[in-house]
């Protein structure tokens, strides 16, 4: 009897602790996993979002990284310069996964050393390089910077708008805002503004709708340089120096 007890007390122990084991990796798990960190972050109490941060006080460029993380079908943005890497890298990764993707950028920062533009374009991603006039007195900037996220947690499209360029400078030093948003009706206005911007654009890598799985090897882009090369005409087309 006293050893029948002994070893239910030792399998009450062992149990306890594999459960005590289990429910630590699980802690960890979640706290690890973007889309987990995502809802955490950015639900609200009536599980919508709507929420604002600021740079360099907030760790904006986590948020940002996270959303690209978790996104399951299409991320398109509007942004005028693309300089950070970590950044670019995540939207990448994310074209390589199967997730389409298609860029808006203005044509001035194609040329800026640090620009991962011509990264993206190599990898034969889709990207619209803003075309304005060649009247100087009439020229115009691609001045805009959102993302919008067609299906990310809890298959919401998600609007990610302000000041915030995609840089390092914005990313800790700048005093920069952004305000993400699921309000399906901002989200139109938003996808519609950047079909109506890449009519105002020129097309200079990837074809609509393309994404790295449906790409074969036959569709080689050009070397970095050769993109570079190639908003250096434009920028001195249009006057840009």
């Amino acid at each position: 009897m006293k050893k029948t007890v002994q070893s239910l007390l030792l399998a009450a122990v062992f149990v306890a602790i594999v459960s005590c084991f289990a429910a630590t990796a699980y802690i960890l798990r979640c706290a690890q996993d973007p889309e987990h960190q995502l809802e955490k972050l950015l639900i609200n109490s009536d599980k919508g979002i709507c929420k604002a941060f600021f740079s360099p006080d907030d760790n904006v460029r986590s948020v940002l990284i996270k959303l690209i993380q978790t996104e399951q079908e299409k991320i398109i943005t509007a942004m005028y310069t693309l300089t950070e890497k970590e950044i670019a890298g995540e939207l990448l990764e994310a074209y390589k996964r199967g997730v389409e993707l298609e860029l808006v950028v203005d044509r001035g920062y194609g040329v800026e050393r640090a620009s991962k533009i011509p990264k993206l374009a190599n990898h034969h991603i889709p990207i619209w390089v803003y075309q304005c006039t060649d009247d100087e007195t009439q020229s115009s900037l691609m001045h805009n910077k959102f993302f919008v996220f067609k299906k990310n947690i809890l298959d919401k499209t998600i609007v990610w708008t302000g000041s915030y360029n995609a840089t390092q400078r914005a990313s800790t030093r700048n005093q920069e805002n952004v305000v993400v948003l699921d309000c399906p009706d901002l989200g139109k206005q938003f996808i519609d503004h950047f079909e109506k911007l890449k009519t105002r654009s020129l097309l200079i890598s990837g074809r609509k709708g393309d994404t790295q799985n449906e790409y074969s090897s036959e569709h080689k882009r050009p070397e970095a340089q050769r993109v570079k090369d190639f908003f250096k005409k434009i920028d001195e087309f249009l006057g840009g120096k």
